[in-house]
């Protein structure tokens, strides 16, 4: 069960349930099959974005998150599209496992949204570094294949 800040209420949770996996709010335009809605390309593109377990994602900006790809089942019959967890968003952002953030969950967003992802920082700042002769070497982990 998801805790109580998880769930996606309100004026656009029944929207955000309907969207399927890898998409966002054009689903519910008129190119898409969900509720005609919106207007096509009428929002920022991580309004009401569902990840998708089988592509890469997208970091969780500091004000707008994306959901879960997964639906949560609140017992009574219903289902509502859950918020990312802390340790996912963490995951996202290459951050270790035990790393730990400190204030509220929209704390913790707002944190993770203005950081740059670890292995990023790392690639972006090693080349240069090795290229001026300040490290021996720069070599990149691979994480995804």
């Amino acid at each position: 069960m998801a805790a109580d800040d998880e769930i996606v209420d309100g004026e656009y949770g029944q929207l955000a349930l309907e969207a399927p996996p890898g998409q966002n709010y054009l689903w519910h335009t008129a190119r898409y099959g969900g509720r005609d809605r919106f207007e096509w390309r009428s929002r920022y593109w991580n309004f009401l974005l569902r990840l998708d377990p089988t592509r890469p994602q997208a970091q969780s900006g500091s004000w707008v998150e994306p959901f879960h790809w997964k639906n949560v089942d609140l017992g009574n019959g219903t289902e509502r599209a859950r918020r990312l967890r802390v340790g996912e968003m963490l995951r996202l952002m290459s951050f270790p496992d035990d790393f730990e953030l400190v204030g509220t969950r929209a704390d913790a967003r707002r944190q993770l949204g203005n950081a740059v992802p670890i292995e990023l920082g790392k690639a972006v700042s090693g080349a240069p570094l090795a290229q001026l002769g300040h490290i021996k070497s720069f070599t990149r982990q691979v994480l995804f294949a």
